[in-house]
């Protein structure tokens, strides 16, 4: 109970110093400029190209990662410590929009298998819109079921965007308008920033916004700050996900290493992980 009070009192007095969003509530025009969209591209081409990742029928990639600075205590469900340290990850690619299942493991011992988007063969949810078992198991309360699944679609939509950056924008189904934002530097890097509104957003959120900074020099994105919508105990939070160590398959690059960081309402690093293996299967494969 100390330790989530204290974390209560570091909130208030952070935001009671002025809590600003980094992250624009909305897009300056409802209109893309062909500039920002331009740079989307040249990222996508400086990681491997729209027309290698679109040969791409799966991604298997596995993390460990250590949570940070008792984000545990301010967001339990989201960060779900006791099962998520390790995961098993598959992005598959088709027709329609891609489908991501995570096997995780954590100091529990039991797994906690994820499925997002929810479909056959992942079985029925609460309307949460991802598909969770916990040692193949449903949540029993239905109303905490929900909550399990908000999160959970949230987490697997979002790291879909970690791992394949400037694709998960170019070859993005739903609506996208991108604008330019003001440069930053990130890593000791100068980035162009692109500024993005999705719809849908990450998991069931009808809306998102993200900027993505862009390496001036390698065109790499380093960096994704994002609204945190699809969690109903996480709106109008804003984190930052900065990338590094870039490593290269089948012509396409990813990062392996990854920092949260939560820049709204508070300032603290939250999460770091790292791929422990990585392997893309080819639709001609």
């Amino acid at each position: 109970m100390r330790s989530v009070l204290s974390a209560v009192i570091v909130l208030l007095v952070t935001c009671s110093t002025g809590c600003i969003n980094p992250l624009p509530s909305s897009l300056p025009s409802d209109v893309s400029d062909p500039a920002a969209l331009e740079l989307l591209r040249a990222s996508a081409e400086a990681h491997g190209g729209d027309a290698t990742f679109a040969e791409v029928a799966a991604i298997n990639v596995s993390y460990d990662g250590e949570w940070l600075n008792n984000v545990w205590n301010l967001q339990p469900m989201l960060v779900d410590r006791e099962h998520r340290k390790s995961s098993v990850e598959r992005i598959e690619y088709g027709s329609g929009w891609p489908v991501v299942t995570q096997t995780h493991t954590g100091p529990a011992g039991a797994t906690k298998d994820v499925r997002w988007p929810a479909a056959d063969p992942a079985g029925e949810t609460y309307g949460g819109g991802a598909s969770v078992r916990y040692a193949g198991n449903r949540v029993e309360d239905p109303e905490e079921g929900v909550r399990v699944e908000e999160a959970a679609a949230m987490v697997a939509e979002a790291y879909r965007m970690f791992l394949t950056g400037p694709f998960y924008f170019t070859q993005r189904g739903g609506e996208m308008t991108a604008v330019m934002a003001s440069a930053d530097t990130v890593l000791g890097a100068t980035c162009d920033v692109v500024l993005v509104e999705l719809r849908p957003g990450f998991g069931t959120s009808k809306v998102d916004r993200v900027e993505i900074a862009i390496d001036q020099e390698t065109q790499y994105v380093r960096r994704v700050r994002f609204s945190l919508d699809g969690f109903r105990k996480t709106r109008g939070a804003t984190a930052d996900v900065e990338f590094s160590n870039f490593v290269e398959r089948e012509g396409l690059v990813f990062p392996t290493e990854f920092l949260e960081i939560v820049v709204h309402p508070i300032n603290r690093e939250v999460h770091r992980w790292w791929v422990t293996d990585l392997s893309v299967e080819l639709k001609s494969e």
